[in-house]
């Protein structure tokens, strides 16, 4: 088997063998607020990706959730989506951020073992595929966040109701 195809081999059987992992780990690991999920300044809250036109390719990438929908959840934003699924799917884009991450570091290693032309092309054509990958997750993950906040304002507005023992304040009318 030349080396080429052993360098194919090892980055795809660590590709697959890296999602199983992602699944796997406790998402108590995943906090979307720490390093290396939380944003850097120079990302300003993921708008320094708008200049990628992130919002015309982002749904055209493959995504695990529709190949796999028992092992990632759904990505998708309803009427009936809570808080808490908008913290599932926080999660989800540190769960995903990770696997594409080791994937890329995967590979770059492998290039100490086999280090020739087509290799060390195949590697920059997998860096380069992952790279989308990331930036989405690093792009939504603070558009998730503002959601999350306006949901949980807008739920405090319904709990808090004015009541005034005086039901011309309370109704507007004498009743």
């Amino acid at each position: 088997m030349s080396s080429t195809a052993k360098y194919v081999l090892a980055v795809f059987t660590w590709s697959v063998l890296s999602f199983f992992l992602g699944r796997i780990l406790p998402k108590s690991l995943f906090r979307f607020r720490s390093f290396p999920y939380r944003l850097f300044r120079f990302e300003k809250n993921g708008k320094i990706y708008e200049c990628l036109k992130i919002r015309k390719w982002q749904s055209k990438i493959p995504d695990m959730s529709k190949l796999l929908p028992k092992l990632v959840c759904p990505k998708r934003l309803t009427s009936e989506t809570t808080p808490e699924k908008i913290d599932l799917l926080l999660c989800e884009t540190c769960i995903a951020e990770f696997i594409h991450t080791v994937n890329n570091v995967f590979a770059i290693l492998c290039l100490a073992f086999w280090s020739n032309g087509a290799i060390r092309f195949l590697c920059f054509i997998y860096v380069a595929g992952n790279m989308p990958f990331i930036i989405v997750q690093r792009y939504n993950r603070p558009r998730l966040e503002r959601l999350k906040e306006i949901m949980q304002k807008r739920a405090k507005r319904k709990e808090v109701r004015y009541e005034s023992p005086d039901t011309e304040l309370q109704y507007g009318r004498r009743a």
